[in-house]
């Protein structure tokens, strides 16, 4: 039996070394752009589901998404760290579109002192734009 074909032309991902996963994250996102977390979860298939969160670095109550096994959130937060890919907030309605959404309520314009409760604030992965200085 053959591998599926997938649009972005890669399986999904089977490690659940994070250094590893992160590679594979970044080569998805590289070929997507603008991945919203419910795709992203697609892309995962079932065996990435879990009980952590992504959260924002500054404010643990902004949440970007749950429901993600703990190798794809050590991923995720190593890319951003090393700003491998970006976060961008996005509208709402383009998580509607892809139907999927956090039962909680949105971030409209998160306190600088943080959220005392979890609101979900939907965004979108990217990499980074290549810098003038790096050409």
């Amino acid at each position: 039996m053959s591998e599926p074909i997938y649009p972005w032309g890669k399986p999904r991902p089977t490690s659940n070394d994070p250094e590893v996963l992160a590679e594979e994250i970044e080569d998805y996102v590289r070929r997507m752009r603008n991945v919203t977390l419910v795709e992203f979860e697609r892309w995962l298939g079932p065996q990435y589901s879990g009980t952590s969160r992504l959260v924002d670095s500054r404010d643990p109550n902004l949440v970007y998404w749950k429901g993600l096994a703990e190798p794809v959130i050590d991923a995720l937060n190593l890319l951003i760290r090393e700003r491998r890919i970006e976060i961008k907030s996005t509208d709402l309605l383009i998580y509607i579109f892809d139907g999927g959404a956090l039962q909680l309520p949105i971030a409209k314009r998160p306190p600088r002192a943080g959220y005392k409760y979890p609101h979900w604030l939907p965004v979108v992965l990217n990499v980074p734009p290549v810098s003038r200085t790096l050409r």
